[in-house]
């Protein structure tokens, strides 16, 4: 497919209350102090990824903390901090838009409950061409023959997302309920089971949305 696609299982009320608030509130009046507050929060509770695997890890919201405050320089053009140099306004939108708010929406957003990951890539497992050869509506989506017709999200995760609207997810878990799970000596058998749960859950639970995201 050339590109990575994941499909992603979050909570959108946790999403329009405790993410785009402040995200919103820097970006129309450049009031720091809420983005400050979250990603210390984060700070705090998130493990240590010292590797940087995870999008979620407690290094990256050390930095966007120091950054924030003031007590960091920061250039998106990567120029070299010489004790004098301030972080501009026009650098901040940058880091907030391009780092600071996906990495939110990936550390709060996402359900992670145990009862199914959240999310299932669609592009990295022999997953996908199993269900191209089963149906044609989810092939459509996947190699991008059509977009789904959902909310676009102001935090773009990847290099660019869209929910599927409810009646998708209805047509997304008809199509899924339909097709023969594949047998269990198969890869794609345990990753057909959790995206079947996904799409499940985003159908008949009204606070969970289902987002597509490229990058």
């Amino acid at each position: 497919m050339g590109v990575d696609a994941d499909v992603i299982l979050f909570n959108d009320r946790v999403y329009g209350t405790r993410v785009l608030p402040p995200y919103r509130e820097f970006l129309a009046s450049g009031k720091l102090q809420p983005l400050i507050d979250l990603v210390a929060e984060l700070a705090r509770s998130l493990p240590s990824d010292p590797t940087g695997a995870s999008m979620a890890s407690r290094e990256y919201f050390d930095e966007y903390g120091e950054i924030l405050s003031g007590r960091q320089f920061y250039s998106s053009a990567a120029e070299v901090d010489d004790g004098t140099k301030k972080t501009t306004r026009e650098d901040l939108v940058v880091l907030v838009k391009g780092q600071v708010g996906p990495r939110l929406f990936q550390a709060l957003c996402p359900v992670r409950d145990g009862r199914a990951g959240p999310e299932q890539s669609m592009s990295r497992t022999s997953l996908p061409l199993y269900l191209y050869s089963k149906s044609r509506w989810i092939e459509d989506y996947f190699t991008f023959a059509k977009e789904p017709a959902g909310e676009v999200l102001e935090i773009v995760v990847g290099e660019w997302c869209r929910c599927f609207a409810s009646s998708e997810v209805k047509r997304f878990d008809e199509e899924l309920q339909r097709i023969p799970r594949p047998r269990p000596a198969e890869a794609s058998a345990d990753e057909f089971l959790k995206l079947r749960k996904i799409v499940r859950r985003a159908l008949i639970e009204p606070d969970l949305k289902l987002l597509l995201a490229v990058g």
